[in-house]
């Protein structure tokens, strides 16, 4: 069988890996594909939007089944065109992809149809959206009603940012012609939770769940991305709530849209909150879900063609899925500056050492080839996803495979997974760094702790870094430093500082400081903390009594002084190692 997959993505790197594996298939395509899809497809350069090219190329080349990866090309109605030649693809038909090309009309069919979601209400008008913000109690979300990139969503937690969205999506059209109407909606509180489900619009299959990450930054802090990273298992969300997902969303969801005359056949997509009072449904997708899929299909047994074909032919009813009982991480790296505008053709290296690992994938994104070698082209380029029996087994493969991909202004967050590992697996200790600026002194210690932990195999012990006055997403000061850290084997250019947080604080079983003021700092944002809290140079073994056990920030001296400084820390890290365990207990 000939397949094409539409789409330029991570999402489709992943469905083009899936089903090379697939017995059935001898030939895949993909429009316009990227560096990665490449090694395993012939990739057309046809835009995805571009719906009479790719017929023609179907056509053609005598494909049997095309895959629509990106929302963009169901919007476009590419399903209806090909419907319309019998050509057999897999998604939902422009009217069904209404579902998520529309948030208002997802909104509707949910009232609707009482499927539970959050309460809110659609504004074409900005002078009555801000009239109806200045009755309500933040927090709130404001929602631009199109396709947005999956950056059209506004976590608002003051009605003041709320204001501040509404001219945002509506005046200064940021979105264009998506933010001609908003949904303002309370704020849930819960766990989210993401769920893919194949449908030949009567049956529904369920996938495994997943957890994506939208916010830029590490703490969930910053603007809205298309997501930063997803991990997924097979007991991400406990069997009874699962099966009240499908039974209060999903099978009405379907049933609805048949009701409505959209039958919707393909990859139905939910976003959830897991509220006290149950699921609740914060967005549909109709397609799979990106980077959701990077993390879901590694852990599928069964070949994905048998759900997708018995999806466009009505017989799902008769498939069922096998999944391995493992974890799988996916962080995303992103090129400095998204999700906002960024550079393109920096080259990426370190991929060749990845290359051919039974245990992590390396899904291209934002990537192409400029004289056979791979240089970024997107702002989310690669998502780097490992799998472990343990949720914490396949953060600590990724996060160590990351380490050795590097590309100029590359950026990732470095929380993906971390707040969701049991309380049973959670043997992991957090050892957290804090100097002033988190661009030079916690940067130092925390990758040089984590390459003595590596060397060591200790990778049970997890090390980040913050500053007290932290500028979300600031590289690293003074170039100086950066050269200084490659003489000791430590690569921190794609290092971006964080604020610190009480979330931060909260999951540290011991804070290293640099000066006597960021104890203060700390304990400013969370008292109970103190006794966890020791200046790092409190473990050198040759200070001398009565001198100084602070260490001060070289930023803006000369290169010597830099030196001094890691010469410090890397004195005390060193005596620290050796006694680290009795402080983790």
């Amino acid at each position: 069988m000939k397949v094409l997959i539409v789409g330029g993505g991570g999402r489709e790197h992943a469905l083009a890996w899936k089903i090379a594996s697939s017995p059935r298939v001898n030939k895949i395509y993909s429009a316009p594909g990227n560096a990665g899809i490449s090694s395993i497809a012939e990739c057309i350069n046809i835009k995805i939007t571009e719906v009479s090219s790719l017929i023609n190329l179907v056509i053609k080349k005598k494909i049997e089944l095309t895959i629509v990866g990106p929302e963009a090309a169901l919007a476009a109605g590419i399903v209806d065109e090909f419907e319309k030649r019998d050509l057999r693809i897999f998604g939902p038909t422009m009217a069904a992809a209404e579902i998520e090309s529309s948030k208002s009309f997802a909104r509707e069919i949910m009232q609707k149809y009482n499927i539970p979601t959050a309460q809110g209400k659609i504004f074409n008008n900005p002078r009555e959206a801000l009239r109806y913000i200045k009755g309500q109690d933040a927090p709130l979300v404001v929602k631009a009603d199109g396709l947005a990139a999956g950056k059209g969503v506004i976590l608002c937690s003051t009605t003041g940012e709320a204001e501040e969205a509404i001219a945002l999506i509506m005046v200064k059209k940021a979105f264009g012609a998506a933010g001609e109407k908003v949904i303002i909606e309370e704020w849930l509180e819960g766990e989210e939770a993401s769920l893919i489900a194949f449908t030949d619009g009567e049956t529904v299959l369920p996938m495994i769940t997943a957890q994506d990450y939208k916010a830029a930054y590490d703490g969930d802090i910053g603007p809205n991305t298309g997501g930063m990273g997803a991990h997924a298992s097979a007991s991400e969300v406990e069997e009874e709530m699962k099966e009240r997902v499908m039974n209060e969303v999903f099978i009405p969801a379907v049933s609805a849209m048949a009701s409505e005359g959209r039958k919707f056949k393909g990859a139905l997509y939910a976003g959830l909150m897991i509220t006290p009072a149950g699921p609740k449904v914060l967005e549909f997708n109709a397609r799979f879900g990106d980077p959701e899929t990077q993390a879901v299909l590694p852990l599928l047994r069964s070949d994905i063609l048998e759900p997708i074909i018995a999806s466009i032919d009505g017989d799902l009813h008769k498939v069922s899925l096998e999944w391995r009982n493992e974890s799988a991480v996916c962080v995303v790296i992103a090129s400095q500056g998204y999700p906002g505008s960024y550079e393109k053709g920096k080259e990426i290296m370190g991929l060749d050492t990845l290359r051919g690992s039974e245990e992590v994938i390396v899904f291209h994104a934002g990537t192409a080839f400029d004289n056979e070698k791979v240089v970024t082209d997107g702002g989310r380029v690669l998502g780097v996803t490992g799998t472990g029996n343990t949720l914490s087994e396949a953060i600590s493969k990724t996060y160590q495979a990351i380490e050795k991909i590097e590309f100029d202004g590359m950026y990732y967050r470095r929380d993906i997974g971390t707040g969701n590992i049991s309380k049973t697996e959670k043997l992991t200790k957090t050892v957290l760094f804090v100097c002033t600026g988190n661009s030079c002194r916690s940067v130092m210690a925390e990758t040089f702790l984590r390459k003595l932990l590596n060397e060591k195999g200790r990778n049970e012990i997890n090390v980040t870094s913050a500053g007290t006055l932290g500028i979300v997403g600031m590289k690293a000061l003074d170039e100086v430093f950066v050269i200084m850290m490659k003489e000791e084997g430590v690569d921190v250019s794609h290092h971006r500082s964080a604020p610190l947080t009480g979330e931060l604080i909260s999951e540290a079983d011991l804070i290293l400081i640099m000066e006597r003021h960021h104890r203060k700092s700390i304990l400013n944002i969370s008292p109970q903390a103190d006794e966890k809290i020791f200046l790092l140079k409190e473990f050198s073994p040759s200070r001398e009594k009565g001198a100084s056990i602070e260490i001060y920030d070289p930023i803006g001296k000369p290169l010597s002084v830099y030196y001094e400084t890691f010469a410090e820390i890397k004195e005390s890290i060193i005596s620290f190692l050796g006694k680290m365990d009795e402080y983790l207990k």
